[in-house]
């Protein structure tokens, strides 16, 4: 940060429970590095073209969907961290993927019904952590 490479953002959030719960004991921030690594997929929800603050039945009842859906992934193993923001501004939320590839991470969410409905865009990253780290 100090070289000016990167600028942090800092927003509320809400979330599932346990990240960092399973750091192995003993790891040094300096072995981080060379730690067994994970792979997994990082999802950032954004605004679609018909994504809208009003609160209507329906809205509540595609919301009631999306939970459904969130919580489906995680009981299976497959969603290992989710996060709405807690304000209207742009990006939404994230979820974070442990899958066999990025093609697999896509079609994990590809029927999100706020995705089908254009309520909201995706776009996904590849990335690594220590192993353990997540839950």
């Amino acid at each position: 940060m100090t070289a000016g490479r990167f600028s942090p953002e800092f927003r509320k959030l809400w979330s599932t429970k346990g990240v960092g719960t399973n750091i192995p004991a003993g790891l040094k921030p300096s072995e981080i590095g060379s730690a067994a690594k994970a792979t997994y997929y990082l999802a950032v929800f954004s605004k679609g073209n018909k994504w809208s603050a009003e609160e209507s039945e329906s809205t509540r009842k595609m919301l009631s969907k999306h939970v459904e859906n969130v919580l489906k992934l995680q009981k299976a193993g497959s969603l290992k961290f989710y996060g709405a923001f807690d304000d209207r501004d742009d990006p939404r939320g994230f979820a974070v993927l442990q899958a066999k590839s990025l093609k697999e991470a896509q079609s994990l969410l590809k029927s999100e019904t706020l995705v089908k409905k254009s309520w909201f865009t995706l776009k996904f990253y590849t990335f690594e952590v220590a192993e353990g780290v997540l839950p």
